[in-house]
C-alpha cells in the first residue's frame, strides 16, 4: 500500500518536486507517515489528505483517504 498526498480542492496528487499531478503514477510515495506530514510541512500545504492507494497499478475503490491539518 503507498501513501500519497492529494489536494483536496483539485484530487491532484504531490510530486517529489513540489509540485501537482493528476496522475498516480508520478505522485511522490511516502514510506511513513511522518514523512508525508514533514512534506506537508515543508511545501507549507494546505487543504491536502493523505491518499492510501492499495493497487499499484492505479487507483481503485480500496482506496481511502484521511484528512491532513
Amino acid at each position: 500500500m503507498r501513501k500519497l498526498i492529494r489536494s483536496k480542492a483539485t484530487r491532484c496528487f504531490l510530486t517529489t518536486k513540489g509540485h501537482w499531478t493528476g496522475k498516480v503514477e508520478n505522485a511522490a510515495r511516502f514510506p511513513e507517515e511522518s514523512l508525508v506530514r514533514a512534506a506537508v510541512q515543508k511545501y507549507k500545504l494546505q487543504d491536502v489528505e493523505l491518499y492510501y492507494l492499495f493497487w499499484e497499478d492505479g487507483t481503485s475503490q480500496f482506496d481511502f483517504t484521511i484528512p491532513l491539518r
